[in-house]
């Protein structure tokens, strides 16, 4: 499977899984979707041989590639585990779609289209494959574009058999609703 088919599928994986924080409740996290995603994660990463995994009862996930070279730099990725809450769906059905330059009706039902004459960005996009949402809910790509893009990463690294530092990868809930997850989250560096 090539990297972007990796990806694609990662992302569809993640969405699938609603996890819009809910800033009326003062847990964290504050919502189980992002529980959920979280487990998820750990397991994806275990499967690929990432055996240095914590799910802190805060709802972050740390894990760890252990360096394969001594003297190596190490490097982390940090991303958020819910969505915004917009007043849409928490639902999202992404649909992967060939743009090609005419308007597109991305839900019958509630005729939700879009085209270059409301978004004229779309013209840079013409001939090209495009994920988007069915118009009931956010596409959620903040932040799930980053965490299927770090797991797209950790799944290449795992097998490629390059020479590394060590990685670090973590996942922070709640961050659409004050940074709750990332202000519990310690970073701590070591050489």
């Amino acid at each position: 499977m090539n990297l972007e088919s990796t990806l694609i599928d990662y992302f569809r994986r993640y969405v699938a899984v609603s996890s819009q924080s809910d800033a009326a409740n003062s847990a964290i996290p504050s919502s189980e979707g992002q529980r959920e995603l979280a487990v998820l994660l750990q397991n994806d990463l275990n499967a690929l041989g990432y055996k240095e995994t914590t799910l802190l009862e805060s709802g972050i996930l740390i894990a760890r590639l252990p360096g394969s070279k001594t003297g190596a730099m190490s490097i982390g990725f940090v991303a958020h585990l819910d969505t915004v809450d917009v007043g849409l769906s928490a639902d999202i059905y992404p649909q992967l779609v060939r743009y090609e330059g005419k308007p597109l009706c991305l839900n019958d039902v509630i005729q939700f289209s879009i085209s270059e004459d409301t978004h004229p960005e779309l013209a840079k996009y013409r001939d090209q494959d495009i994920l988007f949402t069915d118009g009931t809910s956010v596409l959620g790509a903040d932040n799930k574009a980053a965490i299927s893009v770090m797991m797209t990463l950790a799944k290449n690294l795992s097998d490629s058999g390059k020479e590394h530092g060590d990685i670090y990868f973590a996942f922070v809930p709640d961050e659409e609703i004050g940074l709750r997850g990332a202000k519990r989250f310690r970073l701590i560096y070591s050489r």
